[in-house]
């Protein structure tokens, strides 16, 4: 995260009374490599005015992604218009314990 706070202006942290409720990182290439909400805090709203507030920071690009073929947050994606391009076979298999019940497979998907 150290990295991707280099360029401000494709990050995006989310304050409620001084606590850190989200966050989400862009490259200058309009790739979401992160994005988090706080427990609790699911349902708000939070991470899609995040996603909309970072597409706007590049406003000539599509925004990309990759998510895990089984994590709902892909439905979540596709209510904001992500639409799946391309299937990625074991995209996080380096960073998935053994014991992980996340797939490994994961979906590219592009906002225009």
């Amino acid at each position: 995260m150290s990295d991707a706070l280099q360029t401000p202006e494709f990050s995006i942290v989310a304050l409620y009374r001084r606590n850190v409720v989200g966050c989400a990182f862009l490259t200058p290439d309009a790739y979401l490599t992160y994005i988090a909400v706080s427990a609790g805090w699911e349902g708000a709203g939070i991470a899609r005015y995040m996603i909309y507030h970072l597409a706007q920071t590049v406003p000539t690009k599509d925004v990309t992604l990759h998510v895990s073929a089984n994590n709902l947050a892909m439905l979540f994606y596709q209510r904001l218009g992500f639409k799946p391009e391309r299937f990625a076979v074991d995209f996080y298999k380096l960073y998935l314990p053994a014991s992980s019940r996340q797939s490994p497979n994961a979906f590219f998907m592009r906002l225009r």
